[in-house]
């Protein structure tokens, strides 16, 4: 979704940046920062979610055959890397509600 959208985005503060003499983040608006940054704070909280739901597939199956990796190798690496992202959605829905909160207070 992100990929979709970056395109449109760019083009747009692009515009508004060559009006104002500015460029980048620094050429939108207060609602339009606001809204960017809450956009960037959802896809990263949707990023660790599909991450997630992707490991499901990755502990499903052993694509390993013929080499040095291990079942029980390759079964740690995938916990330790479900417990890394929860960890990161945890950080990133907890960053996401202190911004939200900011953004309400102004």
């Amino acid at each position: 979704m992100t990929l979709s959208v970056e395109p449109i985005i760019t083009e747009a503060r692009q515009a508004v940046g060559a009006r104002a003499g500015l460029s980048g983040y620094d050429a939108l608006t207060r609602s339009e920062q606001i809204g960017m940054d809450l956009f960037a704070g959802f896809n990263e909280i949707s990023h660790s979610y599909d991450t997630l739901l992707d490991i499901e597939v990755y502990v499903a199956r052993f694509p390993y055959a013929n080499t040095r990796i291990t079942r029980s190798g390759h079964l740690r690496f995938i916990i330790e890397a479900y417990l890394h992202e929860s960890y990161t959605l945890v950080e990133r829905l907890n960053d996401y509600r202190l911004k939200a909160g900011r953004i309400r207070d102004d």
